[in-house]
């Protein structure tokens, strides 16, 4: 028996691997002959840089970069021979902020500074995961770290920040680092904001970064013109699916570097060749901390559901609670659901108890597969 293993983390408990590991000995203690790969899973959140690390080894090369509250701090990325990956949110996440939250003046300069370091260590094709940013620049401030220059009427650059983006009067590429025209820029990102508007950048995320009424329209009318001064050297992304994504760094990322979005879920996926494993496997082994009705338009689950239907493998869940509506789920290629919790306990138990439930839940599930077989045999 072939069995695959690809689990999200149990949030505030196991990581990826641990659940995986886990789920993995409760397989041994039903099938000790089965045959288990395991591939740790991670959407282009955090954790991403070291799930990508386990699985393409590579190195982690840490430098100084500006934070967005432009302190300097150290920010790490993952070089592989393949590619590099970039978490935005080691340069410019909101973590980084200590507290004192500053949307107007915070910026994705550092962002920049880690893809110029890349490319200048010869990288063609740069991944970047653009979850928990500080910022809502929309990409200004890593551009400028290219060598982009955004300049005001009187031909000076605007500051760094978004306190002057609507005075951004012309965009110079002069000297913009040759090496990018060369690079292959994939955004990791499961959000569809657009730039500007009601589920725009701004009124989305920026109060939770520190803006109140007065700031957050005042950076909508940055967002909305920066776009319109962009339309004149570059196609229109404003609108586009994600280009609101981490304060307009989507948008910054399509615009000035041809990035294209793809759901993170899928980049992994595709990388560690999880189709070719599919058709290997004769079962597949996913699992969340919580399922109810919103994982059917999830990332993980969904993403793993899906391309197993495609092969007709069937899916079991391990889950550490069921919530409501989750029935829908059958209907996205899961078979079947199992939870870690099967008495009453509260999270804090849960949670302490997570390796140990976990093994006994996949237990359960590879006993009732064993129950079909010896069924099966005797029809």
């Amino acid at each position: 028996m072939n069995i695959l293993i690809a689990s999200d983390s149990f949030k505030g408990s196991l990581n990826t691997l641990e659940v995986a590991d886990n789920i993995k000995i409760g397989i041994k203690r039903v099938f000790s002959e089965a045959k288990c790969k395991i591939i740790p899973i991670a959407d282009g959140g955090e954790g991403t840089m070291l799930v990508m690390h386990k699985l393409f080894g590579g190195d982690l090369i840490t430098i100084p970069v500006m934070g967005p509250n432009h302190d300097k701090v150290m920010a790490s990325y993952l070089m592989t021979e393949q590619f590099a990956l970039i978490e935005m949110a080691q340069a410019s996440g909101l973590h980084l902020m200590g507290g004192k939250l500053d949307i107007l003046n915070a910026t994705t300069y550092g962002t920049g500074e880690l893809i110029r370091d890349a490319v200048l260590r010869g990288s063609k094709k740069i991944i970047i995961g653009i979850g928990g940013s500080a910022t809502n620049d929309g990409g200004v401030g890593m551009a400028t770290a290219l060598g982009i220059k955004f300049l005001k009427s009187d031909n000076k650059p605007i500051e760094i920040g978004a306190s002057e983006i609507h005075l951004i009067a012309s965009i110079d590429t002069s000297e913009m680092i040759a090496e990018l025209k060369n690079t292959d820029i994939t955004i990791m990102c499961d959000v569809n904001n657009p730039l500007y508007g009601e589920h725009g950048a701004t009124y989305c995320y920026g109060k939770q970064k520190g803006g109140d009424k007065s700031v957050l329209t005042f950076l909508e009318n940055s967002l909305k013109h920066l776009s319109c001064v962009c339309t004149t050297m570059y196609p229109d992304y404003s609108q586009c699916s994600g280009s609101g994504a981490a304060g307009g760094l989507g948008f910054g990322l399509m615009t000035f570097l041809g990035g294209k979005q793809k759901s993170g879920i899928d980049v992994l996926l595709d990388l560690s060749n999880f189709n070719e494993l599919l058709s290997w496997s004769d079962i597949v082994f996913t699992g969340e901390g919580k399922i109810d009705f919103q994982s059917a338009n999830g990332k993980v689950i969904s993403g793993i559901a899906n391309r197993a239907r495609k092969q007709s493998k069937p899916v079991i869940a391990i889950v550490g609670s069921i919530g409501e509506g989750v029935e829908k789920i059958f209907d996205i290629g899961i078979t079947s659901i199992e939870s870690c919790t099967a008495y009453p306990c509260n999270i804090s138990e849960a949670i302490s108890n997570a390796a140990y439930n976990i093994q006994n839940a996949t237990e359960r599930s590879m006993r009732h597969i064993k129950l079909g077989i010896e069924i099966s045999s005797k029809i």
